[in-house]
């Protein structure tokens, strides 16, 4: 068996959960009686774990070179603090068992994703055509789970979240075990990159994934404030994703004819559109049309961005690289951007939110210019 496939598979299920908590958790906490800037305290606490876990997961596999061992033990954890959800419902309650299942459910994405470019991503298109399965995974739970919750009620959001956690568990045991000799000289070895542009780029990134905070915290409540059953709001975010996949598969031949940079830069202007297009439009039919641009600001983005943090980062170090990746803009970028928007949304509404995320995307786009120059300049004095 090729090591795509548990690669993939696991992809699979790490983003089917996600399938299941990006569109409906919100839902689920309102049904608890949650407030507004409850649901946006709530909703941050995983990107805010991932702000800092990642990185100390990363830092223990590159040291002790038992990247598969953190893996499923990351995992298995997760599962466990998935169930103790069952038995809370209260704001601080709900709050504290959050905390212990996202340390856990953030520190294998970033391990799997060292793993991916180390085994099937020689060339980024081996990386893009395993990391799609995390889509597919993402566009068959949200649109299906939307179905069962109109009929079976929130508390199945739960049960999803441990079913989902449980087969992770088992689908971990199955990769590849790579990543466990290269503890020695590797924080050593130098980096690729002045560390000025470094850290140009990752504010960059953060920035990117700030400005989807309105549409992660309040996007489900948006369409339902509009009359959308559950259904059709799992829906528009199976557009989106769809979009995603579609823009994985074919991102490496717009890298090659385009460039890298190019293709990142139009990210943050797709997404300066796609946030000005949501904060002025109700329509059901514009609505889905702004949400594939999704395409961009998350798929043609997140592949451009893994492949630039390639760059940036040596193979001996490249397990820090992606938990500094992923801590950075999945966990800090989500934290600001959600936890942002509900410090705002009782003064500027969800439209206004909006506004405020084509500013901050516009934002991001120029540190990426900024990384990009400083780059330049530093292998022109070398």
């Amino acid at each position: 068996m090729s090591h795509r496939t548990p690669l993939g598979f696991f992809y699979f299920l790490f983003f089917a959960t996600l399938g299941v908590y990006l569109p409906y958790f919100t839902l689920y906490l309102e049904r608890l009686g949650f407030d507004p800037f409850e649901i946006a305290v709530a909703a941050a606490i995983l990107p805010l774990i991932k702000a800092t876990a990642p990185i100390l997961w990363g830092i223990a596999a590159d040291r002790s070179g038992r990247r598969w061992e953190l893996t499923v033990l990351s995992c298995a954890c997760g599962a466990v603090a998935a169930v103790l959800l069952l038995g809370v419902e209260g704001f601080v309650g709900v709050c504290l068992v959050l905390v212990v299942y996202s340390f856990f459910h953030s520190g294998s994405l970033p391990l799997v994703e060292a793993t991916t470019l180390e085994t099937v991503a020689r060339g980024a298109s081996g990386y893009g055509g395993t990391r799609v399965w995390g889509s597919i995974g993402f566009i068959v739970l949200a649109s299906s789970w939307g179905w069962l919750l109109d009929r079976a009620g929130m508390r199945w959001v739960v049960y999803g979240l441990i079913g989902l956690s449980v087969l992770k568990l088992l689908s971990a045991l199955s990769l590849p075990r790579v990543g466990g000799t290269q503890r020695q000289e590797g924080s050593r070895q130098a980096l690729s990159a002045p560390r000025a542009a470094i850290v140009l780029f990752f504010a960059g990134t953060l920035l990117q994934q700030a400005n989807h905070g309105p549409y992660y915290a309040y996007f489900s409540l948006h369409l339902e404030g509009l009359g959308w059953t559950r259904t059709a709001i799992g829906c528009a975010w199976v557009v989106g994703v769809l979009s995603e996949v579609l823009m994985m598969v074919g991102a490496e031949r717009i890298i090659g004819r385009w460039g890298l940079q190019a293709l990142l830069l139009l990210t943050y202007v797709a997404a300066a559109l796609r946030w000005v297009l949501l904060s002025q439009i109700s329509a059901p039919a514009a609505l889905l049309l702004a949400q594939t641009l999704h395409a961009l600001t998350f798929g043609a983005f997140h592949v451009s961005a893994v492949r630039r943090t390639q760059h940036l980062f040596p193979a001996a170090r490249r397990g820090l690289g992606m938990s500094l990746y992923s801590a950075l803009t999945f966990g800090a970028g989500s934290a600001v951007g959600i936890f942002g928007s509900g410090l705002l949304y009782a003064s500027l509404g969800v439209r206004g939110l909006f506004v405020v995320a084509a500013v901050t995307a516009i934002a991001g786009m120029g540190l990426q210019v900024a990384s990009a120059v400083v780059e330049r300049r530093g292998k022109a004095a070398l």
